[in-house]
This record gives C-alpha cells, sequence and structure tokens, in this order.
C-alpha cells in the first residue's frame, strides 16, 4: 500500500488586530445607558405588580372561607346528659382531653368513650364534652 504525500497549503498569517475609532459620544451613551437602565426598571415593577396580584389571587383562592350563613335556620346541637363535662382548651385532642381526666395508666377505654360522647366531629375550643361513667 503506498501513501500519497502532498504539501500542505501555505497558511496565510492572520491579519493584525486594529482598534478603530468611533462609537458613540460619552453624552450619548449616558443617554442611552439612562434609557436603557429606566426600562429594565419599568419592566421590573409591572413584573413585580403583577406577580403581587396573581400572588394574592392564589392566596385567596386556597384561603378557606367560611360557609355562608343561611337565613332563617339555626344549626342546634343537641342537648348534653346531665352529668360531668370537659371543656375543650384551643389545641386540645381527644387524647390529650382523656389524660388531663386520667394523668395514669391506660386512658384508650376513656378515649373510646370520649369519641363516641363527641361525634365525629373536630373538636372545637370552648366546645363542652359530656364524661359518661
Amino acid at each position: 500500500m503506498a501513501a500519497i504525500l502532498t504539501p500542505h497549503p501555505a497558511r496565510t498569517p492572520r491579519p493584525a488586530f486594529v482598534v478603530l475609532e468611533g462609537g458613540l459620544a460619552p453624552a450619548r451613551m449616558a443617554r442611552v445607558y439612562r434609557r436603557r437602565r429606566l426600562g429594565a426598571l419599568l419592566v421590573g415593577v409591572v413584573l413585580l405588580s403583577v406577580g403581587l396580584v396573581a400572588g394574592r389571587a392564589a392566596l385567596v383562592a386556597v384561603t378557606p372561607q367560611p360557609p355562608p350563613a343561611a337565613t332563617g335556620t339555626v344549626a342546634v346541637r343537641p342537648a348534653a346528659t346531665a352529668g360531668p363535662v370537659v371543656v375543650v382548651r384551643p389545641g386540645d385532642t381527644i387524647w390529650s382531653v382523656a389524660r388531663r381526666l386520667q394523668p395514669e395508666g391506660d386512658v384508650r377505654p376513656l378515649v373510646d368513650r370520649l369519641a363516641a360522647a363527641h361525634g365525629p366531629d373536630s373538636l372545637q375550643a370552648g366546645e363542652a364534652i359530656p364524661v359518661a361513667p
């Protein structure tokens, strides 16, 4: 197998780097700079205000709203039976109420009785739960 050798073409030297004078006058460059900065500021303010409005709308959409008051109807909870009651404090759970009533020992039977007396609704501060013996 024979190799064919060819001479490389002659490389031309790169042209010299030359700085050309010109461009904008310093006063005109300053005006362009200010105008660009003002435009960027305006775009930023518009985007920020749109973001705040959209964020507030999203916050209002996910914030739970109280149900509208029905006119002429009143929800009444059945009266508790006569006997001892425990008043629910803010942050209380059925377990914390049971532990407050029975500081030692197994509270599971008491939790079951309190849950049966209260029902499936969540606890509300100030609510009275009858304590069945």
